[in-house]
């Protein structure tokens, strides 16, 4: 051992005791023990390593789903501290202990001097104090207390704290709340911000980031929002400004950083990120036209990754390599994405699971939205408040929202699609209990709350109706029914013309006939047609988004087709010459096809 003052000293069990000296060499002191009597008669001391791993915190992590324990260490080497590393009890236990900390810190070589290492590792965390890392947002439960965690500051029933250690990683680092306190917040909420757009733009986006923090809250009363809010618009329509502006009600944004989401990031990435971001709004931004196949089709697959997380409300279940099954990371932000395309690829469902506000040139006015964005941080201690006020009323608020809810989402039934009418249901609640806050804090009237809730219903009303007619061009039966009327027009499909008596009357040298007609139906061979259509979405990049019996069931029960028992099918004799062929065929009916007048008549 060098002569040196001792940097650390531990003791251990059984009067052994580590020492690190001022340099960081590690060293074990044992006792000596006589062989013939067993008495202690001296010590020993045994230099295990040239480094030594000092505990520098021991951290319980809390990601939102699963709780994990993380033990840090800084070795000290050559006269200095190093790098901190975080270490797991597997890493301390393992066959090198010391990988974690560099080529340049090595055990010694002997007898016992891993197991004496690891011992020294883990009798520093035996008795040292453990600090919770919070690796999420969102609502939780600490010491019986609700509490809104956001990095900076959280909020609980008092307004803001910073109580709490939150720290989110990479691109999630901008979240957080101010405790600066403007007089000019509320100004910039009531007056500035709605006149950055029209109210058809505004409106639903303001509603959207005050829903959000009610995620928690809905989920409980299980009516939990599950649906994204979609901006399209050209490239230069501020369509990202725009969404970055509104993030800012739950951290410090801008649209020259890169947004929580993008496109680049792979599907489990992008899930994993909903689940960190609980009753917080995200952002995906910037889906672009597809430049070649592969291309668009990675951008589908985020898209949809991301829109059926948050429609579905489900994450993935996994196994561990012991075939127990792993946490699973339930998606549990709202999330707004910005694209140049409206809804290509993702089909009717994934288009039913979104909020679509449509940003056309010149919608943003500039000199409004410079201001607002002057201001930007006036949202984000706006929405402290707010969180503070559901905090303060939060079982009040859930027994009055489940009802309200029920109540808004009957109202907009006659939208169309189920998802709508809970979307615009949704959209109404955060409008409704944002106002309900303005005038708790005496900043709106009843007279402001029930004129601005009434011209907001009106908004989301008409915009859900543009949005069902997306959904109903997006059905694979429209689509199916589209294709065919395209074909025809363009003489794509040789059709035989049947006469009254089934005769087929322009006969044609061509075997590759796919079906007939008469007055009043098509009758197609079903593979054949199937195929055709398939092949025209095909030539043009995109997938056709029905098997064939799907397909034929929707046909049947929209009574586009003409069937018999329970098949889609329906036989028909057709006479050539003197050969008469008794088939079965797919019965379209003409009345469904738009062949801009190109019948043919027998």
């Amino acid at each position: 051992m060098d002569n040196e003052q001792p940097f650390l000293t531990v003791n251990a069990e059984h009067s052994i005791i580590y020492e690190v000296s001022a340099s960081g060499i590690l060293s074990v002191i044992q006792p000596l023990n006589d062989r013939k009597t067993g008495e202690v008669i001296g010590t020993e001391t045994t230099q295990i390593a040239n480094h030594s791993p000092i505990l520098k915190n021991l951290l319980t992590v809390d990601d939102g789903t699963e709780i994990t324990e993380k033990i840090v260490f800084q070795p000290r080497r050559a006269g200095r501290m190093w790098k901190s590393e975080t270490l797991t009890l597997k890493d301390i236990l393992s066959a090198n202990p010391n990988e974690k900390f560099g080529a340049g810190c090595r055990i010694y070589i002997g007898k016992s001097t891993k197991q004496l290492y690891s011992q020294f590792m883990q009798i520093q965390a035996e008795n040292a104090e453990s600090k919770t890392l919070f690796k999420h947002t969102g609502f939780t439960e600490i010491d019986g207390k609700r509490v809104f965690l956001n990095q900076n500051f959280s909020v609980d029933e008092n307004g803001l704290t910073n109580k709490y250690d939150v720290v989110l990683d990479g691109k999630l680092d901008r979240y957080g709340f101010t405790d600066e306190k403007s007089p000019d917040r509320y100004k910039t909420l009531i007056e500035d911000l709605p006149k950055i757009a029209p109210k058809e733009l505004v409106y639903p986006c303001l509603a959207y980031s005050f829903l959000t923090p009610l995620n928690r809250l809905l989920r409980e009363c299980g009516c939990e929002p599950r649906f994204v809010m979609y901006l399209c618009g050209k490239t230069g329509t501020n369509k990202s400004t725009i969404a970055n502006l509104f993030l800012n009600f739950f951290g410090n944004f801008y649209e020259g950083e890169t947004s929580p989401l993008s496109f680049n990031d792979t599907e489990n990435a992008s899930c994993y990120t909903l689940s960190l971001l609980d009753s917080t709004c995200t952002l995906l931004d910037d889906r672009i036209p597809d430049l070649n196949r592969q291309i668009q089709l990675n951008m589908e697959n985020r898209e949809q990754a991301v829109l059926r997380a948050i429609g579905d409300r489900a994450g993935k279940q996994r196994l561990n390599a012991d075939s127990t099954l792993k946490p699973v990371h339930r998606p549990v932000a709202n999330c707004f994405i910005t694209s140049e395309e409206i809804f290509k690829g993702v089909g009717e469902s994934g288009t039913a699971r979104a909020f679509c506000c449509e940003i056309q040139p010149d919608t943003v006015k500039s000199r409004e939205l410079f201001r607002v964005q002057t201001n930007k941080s006036h949202l984000n201690q706006i929405m402290s408040e707010y969180i503070q006020f559901v905090i303060q009323n939060w079982d009040k608020l859930k027994s009055e929202l489940k009802n309200k809810f029920y109540e808004l989402r009957d109202k907009a039934r006659s939208v169309g699609h189920g998802r709508l009418a809970e979307s615009v249901a949704h959209l109404e609640i955060g409008i409704l209990t944002m106002c309900k806050w303005l005038q708790s804090i005496e900043i709106f009237t009843e007279a402001q709350t029930q004129k601005l809730c009434e011209s907001a219903w009106n908004i989301f009303f008409s915009l859900a109706q543009q949005q069902q007619q997306r959904i109903v061009s997006a059905t694979p039966t429209t689509m199916f029914i589209n294709a065919i009327s395209q074909l025809i027009n363009s003489n794509s499909l040789n059709i035989a013309t049947l006469n009254k008596d089934n005769e087929v009357l322009l006969a044609t040298s061509r075997t590759d006939i796919i079906g007939y007609e008469d007055n009043n139906y098509f009758y197609f061979y079903p593979d054949k047609i199937y195929s055709a259509v398939c092949q025209f979405y095909s030539v043009q990049e995109n997938c056709f988004p029905s098997g064939k019996t799907s397909l034929f069931r929707d046909l049947k029960q929209e009574g586009i087709i003409e069937c018999e028992d329970k098949s889609a099918t329906k036989k028909k004799t057709i006479k050539r010459g003197d050969k008469d062929c008794r088939q079965r065929l797919l019965w379209l009916r003409k009345s469904a096809i738009d062949n801009d007048g190109k019948e043919k008549s027998p």
